[in-house]
């Protein structure tokens, strides 16, 4: 059976530099996802690692025990943050819908 979808524990919403971001505290069987979402055209995609999955073109980085998985979507900028593989942040981003 497919594992229960992440759901929500915490939201906020802020103003960096006069450009919105909307940041999401997710639960994933346990282990906590960070989501920060914000126009495409308010960021610089990084200088990391792509992989391109499923037709998607992901930028993926790892900061310590942290994997991040970003990526542009419906012009808008997503990016996952967690001590879960990159490959099930990419599955979560996939599921992601606007």
């Amino acid at each position: 059976p497919e594992p229960p979808a992440a759901h929500t524990m915490a939201c906020c919403k802020r103003n960096i530099g006069n450009k919105k971001v909307a940041c999401v505290l997710l639960n994933d069987g346990g282990t906590p996802v960070t989501m920060a979402i914000a126009h495409a055209s308010d960021v610089q995609s990084p200088k990391s690692a792509i992989v391109i999955r499923h037709g998607a073109t992901y930028h993926v980085d790892t900061v310590g025990n942290l994997n991040m998985v970003m990526m542009e979507r419906d012009q808008r900028w997503v990016c996952l943050i967690g001590q879960l593989p990159n490959t099930k942040l990419m599955d979560l981003a996939d599921k992601i819908r606007f």
